[in-house]
Protein backbone atom coordinates (compact mmCIF):
# COMPACT_ATOMS: atom_id res chain seq x y z
CA UNK A 1 0.00 0.00 0.00
CA UNK A 2 2.98 2.33 0.48
CA UNK A 3 3.53 2.74 -3.28
CA UNK A 4 -0.17 3.40 -3.85
CA UNK A 5 -0.20 5.85 -0.90
CA UNK A 6 2.76 7.73 -2.38
CA UNK A 7 1.07 7.85 -5.78
CA UNK A 8 -2.21 9.12 -4.28
CA UNK A 9 -0.26 11.75 -2.32
CA UNK A 10 1.16 13.00 -5.63
CA UNK A 11 -2.35 13.18 -7.07
CA UNK A 12 -3.54 15.12 -3.98
CA UNK A 13 -0.56 17.51 -4.26
CA UNK A 14 -1.36 18.19 -7.92
CA UNK A 15 -5.11 17.75 -8.34
CA UNK A 16 -6.46 17.74 -4.81
CA UNK A 17 -7.47 20.16 -2.10
CA UNK A 18 -7.73 20.03 1.67
CA UNK A 19 -10.09 22.66 3.01
CA UNK A 20 -12.49 23.53 5.79
CA UNK A 21 -16.05 24.73 5.74
CA UNK A 22 -18.14 26.17 8.51
CA UNK A 23 -16.12 29.32 9.09
CA UNK A 24 -16.71 31.52 11.05
CA UNK A 25 -19.02 29.26 13.05
CA UNK A 26 -17.67 26.98 15.76
CA UNK A 27 -18.54 23.81 13.87
CA UNK A 28 -15.74 23.22 11.35
CA UNK A 29 -15.79 20.42 8.78
CA UNK A 30 -12.68 19.16 6.95
CA UNK A 31 -12.88 17.98 3.34
CA UNK A 32 -10.37 16.28 1.06
CA UNK A 33 -11.22 16.46 -2.65
CA UNK A 34 -9.57 15.21 -5.83
CA UNK A 35 -10.96 16.59 -9.11
CA UNK A 36 -10.00 15.29 -12.55
CA UNK A 37 -11.40 14.18 -15.87
CA UNK A 38 -10.07 10.61 -15.70
CA UNK A 39 -12.85 8.36 -14.46
CA UNK A 40 -10.51 5.34 -14.35
CA UNK A 41 -8.06 7.06 -12.01
CA UNK A 42 -10.83 8.29 -9.73
CA UNK A 43 -12.32 4.79 -9.60
CA UNK A 44 -8.92 3.25 -8.80
CA UNK A 45 -8.31 5.67 -5.94
CA UNK A 46 -11.88 5.10 -4.72
CA UNK A 47 -11.33 1.34 -4.73
CA UNK A 48 -8.24 1.73 -2.51
CA UNK A 49 -9.22 4.67 -0.29
CA UNK A 50 -13.01 4.92 -0.31
CA UNK A 51 -14.74 8.28 -0.47
CA UNK A 52 -17.68 9.43 -2.56
CA UNK A 53 -17.55 10.02 -6.31
CA UNK A 54 -19.44 12.95 -7.83
CA UNK A 55 -19.77 13.64 -11.56
CA UNK A 56 -20.08 17.08 -13.11
CA UNK A 57 -21.07 17.52 -16.73
CA UNK A 58 -19.60 20.68 -18.16
CA UNK A 59 -20.26 22.61 -21.33
CA UNK A 60 -18.16 21.99 -24.43
CA UNK A 61 -15.23 22.07 -24.92
CA UNK A 62 -14.59 20.83 -21.37
CA UNK A 63 -14.72 17.16 -20.45
CA UNK A 64 -16.86 15.63 -17.73
CA UNK A 65 -15.27 16.12 -14.31
CA UNK A 66 -15.07 13.52 -11.56
CA UNK A 67 -14.69 14.52 -7.93
CA UNK A 68 -13.63 12.07 -5.24
CA UNK A 69 -14.54 13.49 -1.84
CA UNK A 70 -13.88 12.53 1.77
CA UNK A 71 -15.44 14.61 4.52
CA UNK A 72 -15.69 14.60 8.29
CA UNK A 73 -14.23 11.55 10.01
CA UNK A 74 -13.54 9.85 6.63
CA UNK A 75 -10.70 12.32 5.95
CA UNK A 76 -8.37 11.25 8.77
CA UNK A 77 -7.62 7.66 7.66
CA UNK A 78 -6.74 8.87 4.15
CA UNK A 79 -4.51 11.67 5.42
CA UNK A 80 -2.72 9.29 7.78
CA UNK A 81 -1.94 6.95 4.85
CA UNK A 82 -0.62 9.65 2.50
CA UNK A 83 0.79 12.33 4.83
CA UNK A 84 4.45 11.30 4.77
CA UNK A 85 4.42 11.42 0.97
CA UNK A 86 2.80 14.86 0.58
CA UNK A 87 5.22 17.51 -0.68
CA UNK A 88 2.99 20.53 -1.26
CA UNK A 89 -0.08 20.03 0.90
CA UNK A 90 1.65 18.60 3.98
CA UNK A 91 1.01 21.70 6.11
CA UNK A 92 -2.72 21.63 5.28
CA UNK A 93 -2.83 17.88 6.07
CA UNK A 94 -1.14 18.45 9.45
CA UNK A 95 -3.60 21.18 10.38
CA UNK A 96 -6.55 19.08 9.18
CA UNK A 97 -5.42 16.18 11.38
CA UNK A 98 -5.20 18.54 14.36
CA UNK A 99 -8.73 19.83 13.66
CA UNK A 100 -10.10 16.30 13.40
CA UNK A 101 -8.54 15.39 16.76
CA UNK A 102 -10.42 18.19 18.56
CA UNK A 103 -14.00 17.89 19.84
CA UNK A 104 -16.80 19.74 18.00
CA UNK A 105 -17.16 23.32 19.11
CA UNK A 106 -13.55 23.65 20.29
CA UNK A 107 -12.37 27.23 19.68
CA UNK A 108 -8.99 26.05 18.33
CA UNK A 109 -10.74 24.47 15.33
CA UNK A 110 -11.62 27.87 13.87
CA UNK A 111 -8.05 29.13 14.30
CA UNK A 112 -6.59 26.05 12.58
CA UNK A 113 -9.19 26.23 9.80
CA UNK A 114 -8.21 29.86 9.10
CA UNK A 115 -4.59 28.75 8.78
CA UNK A 116 -5.61 26.19 6.17
CA UNK A 117 -7.55 28.89 4.34
CA UNK A 118 -4.47 31.14 4.30
CA UNK A 119 -2.29 28.29 3.01
CA UNK A 120 -4.80 27.61 0.23
CA UNK A 121 -5.00 31.27 -0.82
CA UNK A 122 -3.97 31.68 -4.44
CA UNK A 123 -1.24 34.08 -5.39
CA UNK A 124 2.03 35.09 -3.80
CA UNK A 125 2.57 33.96 -0.23
CA UNK A 126 4.64 36.19 2.01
Amino acid sequence: MSTVSAWVAGIVDGEGSIYCSGLPRKYVSVTLRICMTSRKLIQYIHKNFGGTIYTRDRRAPWKRQYDLVWSGSDVLPVLLKIRRHLRLKGPQADLACRILALPNGHSQKTILARRIKRLNHRGTHA
